[in-house]
């Protein structure tokens, strides 16, 4: 019985010392190359920027994805209605709530490209609640919310979504790709 577990012990430790020197020597397991997406969701008007804020991820360059998320949901009220109790009278107003996510969020995912580009796909929302009120006195939300499939030089700034409304205040976001060795 020892003569069979020592034979047993002994051809599993071979099984993996090979195994390991298999692993080794692989070179389908050299360090992938990474990205380093930097992400700006910013207001501007009359050429100058209002305000803006950037975000960072790192992406794996064989097609990995990350996301972030900066926000939380906002509960804004829709309807109050009078209610009744059972014996008649007012048991006062009931509010039914509708809920909205509010912040950004991003998530990325692409690929080094032979040329060295990075081919990017990108979905982004990016939502603030507006000062001013509309009718009835609920808030106006902003949204600016995107799906992007672009090709990016790294260290190049590149604007992958605006939009402009009545009052010539532009939102945008901006991407800038470097490939991290």
């Amino acid at each position: 019985m020892t003569r069979v577990l020592t034979a047993i012990t002994l051809a599993s430790t071979l099984a993996v010392v090979s195994a390991g020197q298999a692993y080794s020597h692989d070179e389908s397991f050299e360090r992938e190359e990474s990205v380093l997406l930097t992400l700006t969701a910013g207001a501007e008007q009359g050429g100058k920027v209002r305000q803006s804020k950037t975000y960072t991820m790192v992406l794996g360059g064989d097609g990995g994805w990350s996301k972030v998320d900066d926000g939380s949901r906002i509960a804004f009220s829709t309807k109050t209605v009078a209610t009744e109790a059972d014996n008649g009278e007012s048991a006062g107003p009931a509010t039914s709530y509708a809920y909205r996510s509010i912040g950004f969020s991003a998530r990325a995912e692409g690929k080094i490209l032979p040329d060295r580009r990075f081919a990017l796909q990108l979905r982004v929302d990016d939502s603030k609640v507006d000062p001013k009120e509309a009718p009835l006195g609920l808030p106006t939300v902003r949204d600016l919310s995107r799906e992007i499939r672009t090709v990016l030089v790294p260290g190049k700034i590149s604007r992958v979504a605006s939009q402009t409304d009545s009052e010539g205040r532009t939102e945008f976001i901006d991407v800038m790709v470097e490939i991290l060795e």
